[in-house]
């Protein structure tokens, strides 16, 4: 039905409007769902796999974990393995292999990988636990170019005897952890 509002005419078409306060509706249930697994923290971006959480970010580090700590000082809670990212300038896949073969570790994999079109060395080694620590399974992946290290591990509990195979269901979740970085410019180009 036509309106006259100052010597204009203005339709207001009931389809038209129906369509506009569903889009509107749309909007605002997209923007209350917000995607709080996007996380960005220094020069990146990552997607966190379903029901993973931030447990701690500053300057240097990020630390997430699929679940929360424990109420406790050393409390795990209902995390069973995490992930660190790290800036780590001048550190090399070398590194990381002699710190296995210092600790009596076994590297498992040892492949050139990309993350976000990036070279990097993907490193996958465990610990028996024949020398204290309980036994693990650890994945690190050393990103030269942005001076990135992202350790996958699965987190130690006291007494625990099957950490390998807690870090051997959570794979797929690593890898589409590492696949989801996106790099944005170097920190040190961005003013």
């Amino acid at each position: 039905m036509p309106t006259r509002r100052g010597g204009c005419h203005r339709t207001r078409h009931p389809r038209g409007r129906r369509i506009a306060l569903l889009v509107l509706a749309l909007a605002m249930v997209l923007a209350a769902c917000g995607d709080d697994r996007a996380v960005a923290w220094r020069d990146l971006d990552v997607f966190l796999p379903e029901g993973w959480v931030v447990i701690n970010a500053y300057e240097g580090a990020l630390y997430v974990a699929d679940g929360s700590p424990g109420g406790e000082a050393g409390d795990p809670g209902d995390q069973e393995v995490g992930v660190q990212f790290t800036i780590e300038p001048g550190t090399t896949a070398d590194d990381w292999r002699t710190f296995v073969e210092e600790q009596d570790g076994t590297l498992e994999r040892d492949e050139a990988v990309t993350v976000d079109d990036l070279p990097a060395t993907l490193l996958e080694f465990s610990f028996d636990g024949s020398t204290g620590p309980p036994p693990t399974r650890e994945q690190i992946v050393v990103v030269p170019s942005r001076s990135l290290v992202v350790l996958s591990q699965a987190v130690p509990v006291q007494g625990q005897q099957d950490g390998p195979e807690v870090f051997d269901a959570h794979v797929a979740e690593f890898d589409a952890l590492r696949d989801s970085i996106d790099f944005g410019a170097p920190e040190d180009y961005v003013e």
